[in-house]
């Protein structure tokens, strides 16, 4: 996952008493588009119910957004440390009746995150216990943490849940993982999917079969030319889109790109993982644009792609913008190239008669 924790300013450990509220208003439900067009909005501020996040799901739902990705984060102190810690508060059933009132259908998808990330250059992929009891403490509390926004999905409407992200180390642990989906399962009643980093981890995942799609995070190394032709991106994708569509077909479940993008800079096909934070390269927003379209242009019609999720956008209009060397579209030409293929998708589908 390719952003920074928000402030952890309010953590609270897992399980920890909180005050009690007014109910939230009844769930709005809505009929979410099959095919998903989607983006990823960051938990950054102003926040996900502020007024500019309103502005912003009604300026997504008029470039054709139909799916909005949101993202609760979790603490651990570092990578081999069992001990998770979420922050109190609970503004994502809010969000997603505001999301709701656009029209537009919701996966939540928490994840894990690390001061070390930035201090070590670390990422959840280095997630790992040293010993049987601390991957045994981490399961529980990974699963309290998972089981918490399962509930607030079920209570909210929202359609998709992620139960994971980008956590290789993990899956030897099959047992856990397939419990927790069981557990899951039991209190929601929507749709599910883990996000994997890339094909290397979305071949060992050992619980696609149970849950409802794969999930692959999107950042394909696709050329070393830092100022690619379209044609060359275009023959890159040609064997990664072999790949999917084996993968598809090997466990029988369409895929989505969970998290997909691009930074708006020069040579940003060449390693599209790379942090801004990390990796300060000069601005072109025109070859941010043209790997949006390209990935459009190549996969759109493939029969095992269910939708992809743009990352990302902040719950603020003024983001972005020609200067941008950041992963948002926003204020930037690849805006204009998601609002032409998800319209384009929206059309096909309605014209076949599929929500």
């Amino acid at each position: 996952m390719k952003h920074a924790f928000m402030a952890l300013l309010c953590i609270c450990v897992a399980g920890c008493a909180q005050s009690p509220r007014t109910p939230a208003p009844a769930a709005i439900h809505i009929v979410a588009a099959a095919w998903q067009t989607g983006v990823t909005v960051a938990d950054e501020r102003p926040g996900y119910t502020s007024s500019e996040a309103e502005s912003t799901y009604i300026h997504l739902k008029n470039i054709g957004v139909r799916w909005v990705a949101l993202t609760p984060g979790a603490f651990i102190a570092d990578v081999h440390s069992p001990t998770i810690r979420w922050r109190a508060h609970d503004n994502y059933t809010d969000a997603i009746a505001m999301l709701h009132k656009q029209g537009i259908a919701v996966m939540l998808k928490p994840y894990l995150w690390s001061a070390e990330f930035y201090r070590q250059g670390l990422w959840t992929g280095d997630i790992a216990m040293t010993s049987d009891a601390d991957w045994k403490t981490f399961f529980e509390n990974y699963s309290a943490f998972i089981m918490n926004y399962a509930n607030v999905a079920e209570q909210s409407g929202a359609e998709m849940l992620c139960v994971g992200l980008e956590l290789p180390k993990t899956l030897d642990h099959a047992d856990d993982w397939k419990q927790l989906i069981r557990n899951v399962r039991s209190v929601y009643h929507g749709k599910l999917t883990y996000a994997s980093a890339g094909l290397d981890e979305a071949r060992n995942v050992p619980f696609w079969n149970n849950l409802d799609f794969i999930g692959v995070n999107a950042y394909f190394h696709l050329t070393d030319d830092t100022m690619p032709t379209e044609q060359e991106l275009c023959n890159a994708w040609m064997p990664i889109e072999m790949q999917l569509d084996s993968l598809s077909k090997q466990h029988q479940k369409k895929i989505l790109f969970t998290e997909a993008g691009y930074r708006s800079c020069v040579g940003t096909a060449c390693k599209p993982w790379e942090w801004v934070e990390r990796d300060s390269k000069p601005v072109d927003i025109n070859q941010q644009a043209l790997c949006y379209d390209v990935l459009c242009k190549c996969l759109f019609d493939k029969s095992w792609f269910a939708g992809i999720y743009w990352w990302k956008y902040y719950p603020d209009m003024s983001a972005g913008g020609k200067n941008d060397d950041d992963f948002t579209p926003q204020n930037k030409p690849a805006e204009r190239v998601i609002k032409k293929w998800f319209n384009e998708k929206d059309s096909l589908s309605a014209a076949n008669g599929v929500e």
